[in-house]
This record gives C-alpha cells, sequence and structure tokens, in this order.
C-alpha cells in the first residue's frame, strides 16, 4: 500500500495541487507554531516535514513510489540522506529558508505572464511592501488580471472587476502578502500595489471609433460659449519643462540686452 503518511500531516490528497499543499501548510503552521502553541513543537515539526518533501517535485516523486525509506536511503530516481532531510525542515517558508542548500522547483507555462519583483522593486514601509505597477487606460476601465512573483517565489494572482474604474496613483491593498514580522514570521504586513495608468497614442482611433466610445463614457460637462470683443480663440501646443526653462532663459535674455541698448524708449543723459 503506497505511503501516504506525509498528505495526511497536511490533511490533503495524494494527487492534492502545489497550491493546495502550500496553502494547507501555511495554515497548520500558523495554527502549530511554537511561538503561538508552545506544546505543539514535535508537531510543528511534523508539518514541516512534510511539506519540505511534498513541495519539492523530485522528493515527492520519490516518496510516491518507494515511501519515506525511499527518501533516507536514496531511493530510485533521488532521494535525500535523512541529514539532507533534517537540514531543510524549515527551509522555503516565508522566504525565510531555513537549509544549508537550495532546492529547485518545476515550473509550468503561465498563461499570464508573472511580474517578477525584487526588493528594489518595493519600498519598505514597516511590515508594508508597496509596489508600482503600469495597466493600460483599458484595463482601469474593463478590468484586468496580473501575476505577481513574490520575494519568496510564489505567484500571485491579481485580479480586478470591469467596471471598478482605477485612477492614476490608486493604491490597492493585498492584505498578509508583506514582510514578516520580526520575531514572529507567521504574522506580515500588506503588500499594496500603486497603480500608473498608460494612456494610448494620439490618433490611436478612427473618427468613428472614437464617437462610439465616448457614447459609452459618461457625458462631457455642459459648455456655454463666450461671447463679445474680449473672447479670443487659442491654441494648446506641447510644452516640455526643457523648453519652459529655455524660454525663460530666452526672456531674460532679451531683457538684459534691452537694459544695456538703453531700452525702449529711454534716452542717453547728454553731459
Amino acid at each position: 500500500m503506497a505511503d501516504s503518511k506525509l498528505y495526511d500531516i497536511l490533511g490533503v490528497s495524494r494527487n492534492a495541487s502545489e497550491s493546495e499543499i502550500k496553502r494547507n501548510y501555511h495554515k497548520l503552521a500558523k495554527e502549530f507554531h511554537p511561538d503561538k502553541n508552545p506544546a505543539a513543537g514535535d508537531r510543528f515539526k511534523e508539518i514541516s516535514f512534510a511539506y519540505e518533501v511534498l513541495s519539492d517535485p523530485a522528493k515527492r516523486k520519490t516518496y510516491d513510489k518507494f515511501g519515506l525509506k525511499g527518501l533516507q536511503e536514496g531511493g530510485q530516481g533521488g532521494g535525500l540522506s535523512t541529514d539532507d532531510l533534517l537540514g531543510h525542515i524549515f527551509g522555503d517558508m516565508f522566504g525565510m529558508g531555513g537549509g544549508s542548500r537550495g532546492r529547485g522547483r518545476a515550473r509550468g507555462e503561465d498563461t499570464i505572464h508573472p511580474l517578477k519583483v525584487t526588493l528594489e522593486d518595493m519600498y519598505r514601509t514597516g511590515d508594508d511592501l508597496i509596489m508600482k505597477h503600469d495597466i493600460t487606460l483599458t484595463e482601469a476601465l474593463c478590468g484586468f488580471q496580473f501575476v505577481v512573483q513574490h520575494l519568496d517565489g510564489r505567484e500571485l494572482l491579481v485580479r480586478h472587476p470591469p467596471g471598478v474604474v482605477i485612477k492614476p496613483g490608486d493604491l490597492k491593498g493585498i492584505q498578509g502578502e508583506g514582510m514578516p514580522q520580526y520575531k514572529n514570521p507567521f504574522e506580515k504586513g500588506n503588500l499594496y500595489v500603486k497603480f500608473n495608468i498608460v494612456f494610448p497614442e494620439n490618433n490611436f482611433g478612427t473618427e468613428e471609433q472614437l464617437q462610439k466610445i465616448e457614447s459609452i463614457l459618461p457625458p462631457r460637462p455642459a459648455f456655454v460659449m463666450p461671447t463679445g470683443e474680449d473672447v479670443e480663440e487659442v491654441n494648446m501646443m506641447e510644452y516640455t519643462a526643457s523648453e519652459r526653462s529655455r524660454g525663460r532663459e530666452e526672456a531674460y535674455a532679451s531683457d538684459d540686452e534691452e537694459t544695456m541698448h538703453g531700452g525702449p524708449g529711454m534716452q542717453c543723459a547728454h553731459q
């Protein structure tokens, strides 16, 4: 009969997915952590050991085929020694690996491209993390989904429903996905996402298409055309900060030149 003890410890079936195994592990580890439940030290070690084996594709394959004995003896197809297993007992927990060796994990192809982030991409604000993310105007109005590959290797699927508008600079929070608290790694801050809206380029659509878009959007505010001799229509143009600075320098240069030459309407005094 196949060995299912490690699956039983985590409360999952033998065909459980990686996400199900990870979800149950975090739930149990939080419940039986020695800081919260000092009498459950052995139970916590069992949970951590079970997760260490079942969360690694190679170890899980060996365990499924040969059981715990196969892992301890090296098993066919690649196993680990008892020392190696014990050395990893607290590995890969909230990004705070306690083992002396790294471990790889096979990943399938994503239907949504992950947005990988590092500490340099985020701000450190206490236990909270803040990251910036660009979305298109279409996404801001019609909803979106994207994947954040967290610092600990997990992939967080973020969804936002259509019709709930995201505005430039909006800040949205994901509870419990910040940094672990000092001396209490099972309590974490929040992850906040600050959104920047990427608008389309000029002339992105035909006049007919723009009219259709306008028919869907809220109506323009009422406008009353002013009348009288003092009304003058002007045109706006592209104007950058550098052009503004250059224009100011040219104006100053013109004033200096007029001053040197006496300026308009001024005459030099005669002795």
